[in-house]
C-alpha cells in the first residue's frame, strides 16, 4: 500500500515525517550567527518547559528552546527580594 503524494509539490512521503522544529531550530541557528558580539543587551534568562534547559532570549528574538524547539518558556525567578504592601 503506498501513499499518494502528488508529484507537483516535489516530495516524498518520508519528508513529511521530519519535524517541523527543525525549520524554528535553523532559523535560530541563523540568526545567532548574524547576531554582533558588540550587542549590549544581556537578555532574559528562562527555563524551557520540556527539556528544562536554560535559554536566553534578547529582545526580537524567537521564543523557542534552542535545545528541542518547545515553545513554552518559564522566566526565572529573580535573586533580588522583592516586598509588596498588602493593606
Amino acid at each position: 500500500d503506498m501513499e499518494y503524494v502528488p508529484r507537483s509539490c516535489g516530495t516524498r512521503a518520508n519528508d513529511f515525517a521530519a519535524p517541523k522544529v527543525a525549520h524554528y531550530l535553523s532559523r535560530i541557528r541563523m540568526s545567532l550567527r548574524s547576531a554582533s558580539s558588540t550587542n549590549s543587551t544581556a537578555g532574559v534568562s528562562y527555563n524551557c518547559g520540556d527539556c528544562g534547559s536554560e535559554v536566553i532570549l534578547r529582545p526580537g528574538d524567537v521564543v523557542i528552546c534552542r535545545e528541542c524547539g518547545y515553545r513554552i518558556l518559564y522566566k526565572k525567578r529573580t535573586k533580588q527580594v522583592v516586598q509588596f504592601e498588602a493593606r
